[in-house]
C-alpha cells in the first residue's frame, strides 16, 4: 500500500474501527459510517480513488479492518486530463467562452486530445470563473463542495476541498430555498441576492 503525503489530500472524515468490531471487509464495514459515502457502490469507488484510507495508507475493498485501525475519508485536487492546444477565441466573459473548434478535433471522449480537454488548459490558462447552481437532493454535509471537487471543479475559496484561495471566504450560498412550514405544513419559497462579494467576479 502507498503511504500519502499530508499535502496530498484534506481529510473529510475519521473514524477508529471498534475494539469489539466483528470481523469485517472495509468495503463492508465503512458502509453507513461515514456520512459523505452514504452507499456501498461510493465506499467501493473512494477505495478504488485512494481516498479512504486505513492508518494513512491506500487500501482495498478486501482489507480485513482490525481494532484500533484508524479509517479516514480524504479528498484530493482532482487533475483534469491536459492538452496543450491553443483555441481561437471569439468572445470570452465570466460566464461563457466562444471558441472556433478545429475540424480534426473531437468534442471529448476518452482520448486526451478533445475539445473538453483543450477548453479546460485554455480556460486555466485565463482564469475563467463559472458560476453554477447545484440543487442538492438530500441534506448530507459538504455534499456538494465535495461532489464539485471530485468533478474537478472546486468551489472559490473552498481550501478544505482543494478551492483556490479567494481572499473573501467561501463562495457557496443558498441563493433559493424551499420547504413545508413545520406547524401549517404550507410550501414556503424564499429567494435571495448574491452577496456583495460575488458581483466583483460576476456582474449583473
Amino acid at each position: 500500500m502507498k503511504k500519502l503525503a499530508l499535502k496530498d489530500h484534506q481529510i473529510i472524515e475519521s473514524h477508529v474501527v471498534f475494539t469489539q468490531a466483528a470481523p469485517a471487509r472495509l468495503s463492508d464495514y465503512a458502509c453507513g459510517i461515514f456520512e459523505s459515502l452514504p452507499s456501498r457502490k461510493s465506499v467501493k469507488k473512494a477505495i478504488k480513488r485512494g481516498e479512504l484510507l486505513v492508518n494513512g495508507k491506500e487500501s482495498e475493498t478486501g482489507h480485513w479492518v482490525q481494532p484500533g485501525e484508524v479509517l479516514k475519508v480524504v479528498t484530493r485536487p482532482h487533475k483534469l486530463p491536459v492538452y496543450q492546444r491553443e483555441l481561437e477565441c471569439v468572445y470570452q466573459d465570466n460566464h461563457i467562452a466562444v471558441v472556433v473548434k478545429p475540424a480534426d478535433l473531437p468534442v471529448s471522449g476518452f482520448q486526451v486530445m478533445n475539445l473538453q480537454n483543450a477548453l479546460a488548459q485554455n480556460h486555466k490558462n485565463r482564469g475563467v470563473l463559472t458560476l453554477v447552481e447545484a440543487e442538492p437532493e438530500t441534506g448530507r454535509r459538504n455534499q456538494i463542495r465535495i461532489h464539485l471537487n471530485r468533478a474537478g471543479f472546486p468551489i472559490l475559496g473552498d481550501l478544505k476541498f482543494g478551492g483556490p484561495h479567494s481572499g473573501r471566504g467561501l463562495f457557496l450560498f443558498a441563493r433559493f430555498i424551499r420547504f413545508k412550514h413545520p406547524e401549517s405544513g404550507e410550501l414556503l419559497t424564499f429567494k435571495m441576492n448574491l452577496p456583495g462579494k460575488f458581483c466583483r467576479y460576476f456582474p449583473k
